[in-house]
């Protein structure tokens, strides 16, 4: 079994966290082709008025330093042929009822099954309440939200894009290191019961073995990578214990990691949401490619909510050894 397809240009992904204005998402920034860097938005109704509001709400947009490169379809049909053109979309704005009463659910299956993509953000969007219930569709199938258009506002559209386009750099910069050679095997978790204590020791240690040497390395250059995300993001192995944690997990969940590590979700949860969470956990080691949903956290005292994704790391002979999961924080638009 291979881990959710996502489609990488190897010159952008080389630091997809840095918020500096002289890295990778500077819009003076080329790519290799002379053009400008540029994150792909995909637009697929069949109403024209909703293309009339994208281009307004899009047209000066940028996040990360990057502007964005919109691309719109009106029929099932056509973002089937639009995506396999741009397999690199970060996200797509995706109506349900256009020539069929689920044209757009047949595009999600598309993507995520006949594609394999797992990493384009998907928002379905209807214009018809209540014939398909939310339950439902994050139920049955792989998307990142499900709005309808009459709630729709500019504010709103813009946070969810937004939402979704850190969910999206972080799940592929994550697929990116987990697709490394000899980087994310299970010899780099094998930390298991004593791991904060054990790294101290070794990180004091100035004869170490070669191969601790280069395990320890590569841990602090993961733990480098992932404290610079904004995303609260967390890796368990196959017992469910946690064995790398980043600094925004921390935060969310108000502890340090040396309490984490070694934890399990039952060790930091309530009953029922551990539960949820294993559940999920279980989920992803037996089969399940990728998970989509949304959930929420006790953050200073108030529910907040989180778009969350979680999906396996692969190691020897194509088997699950551990599972990793990014939750982002869904901007609320300022009233």
């Amino acid at each position: 079994m291979q881990s959710g397809h996502c489609a990488e240009n190897d010159h952008n992904s080389e630091n997809l966290f840095s918020d500096q204005p002289n890295d990778i998402h500077d819009p003076r920034e080329m790519n290799r082709s002379g053009h400008e860097q540029k994150w792909k938005i995909m637009v697929i109704d069949d109403d024209e008025a909703i293309h009339m509001v994208s281009r307004l709400v899009f047209d000066d947009f940028m996040f990360m330093g990057q502007g964005v490169e919109m691309i719109y379809g009106y029929s099932g049909a056509e973002a089937r042929q639009l995506i396999n053109e741009n397999p690199d979309t970060a996200v797509i704005l995706l109506d349900v009822v256009m020539e069929t009463d689920q044209a757009g659910l047949d595009v999600v299956n598309y993507i995520r099954q006949k594609l394999n993509n797992k990493c384009t953000q998907i928002i379905l969007r209807t214009g018809q309440a209540g014939q398909l219930s939310e339950v439902t569709v994050a139920r049955d199938y792989e998307i990142n939200d499900y709005k309808d258009k009459s709630a729709l506002t500019m504010d709103n559209l813009t946070s969810s894009v937004i939402t979704s386009l850190r969910s999206y750099r972080e799940m592929k910069e994550i697929k990116r290191i987990a697709a490394m050679d000899n980087f994310l095997k299970e010899e780099f978790f094998q930390y298991t019961d004593d791991i904060s204590g054990r790294a101290t020791i070794l990180e004091k240690t100035t004869d170490l073995h070669p191969e601790d040497k280069k395990l320890f390395s590569l841990r602090k250059q993961m733990l480098d990578l992932i404290n610079n995300s904004t995303a609260a993001m967390n890796i368990k192995d196959r017992q469910g214990r946690y064995v790398l944690v980043n600094a925004q997990f921390e935060k969310l969940l108000n502890m340090e990691s040396e309490a984490l590590i070694g934890n399990t979700n039952h060790g930091l949860f309530s009953i029922a949401f551990a539960d949820k969470i294993s559940q999920g956990d279980n989920d992803i080691l037996n089969g399940i490619d990728t998970l989509h949903f949304n959930e929420e956290f006790i953050k200073y005292g108030k529910r907040v909510p989180y778009m969350t994704i979680k999906f396996p790391l692969y190691g020897k002979e194509g088997m699950p050894f551990a599972i990793c999961s990014i939750s982002t924080e869904i901007l609320q638009p300022k009233k």
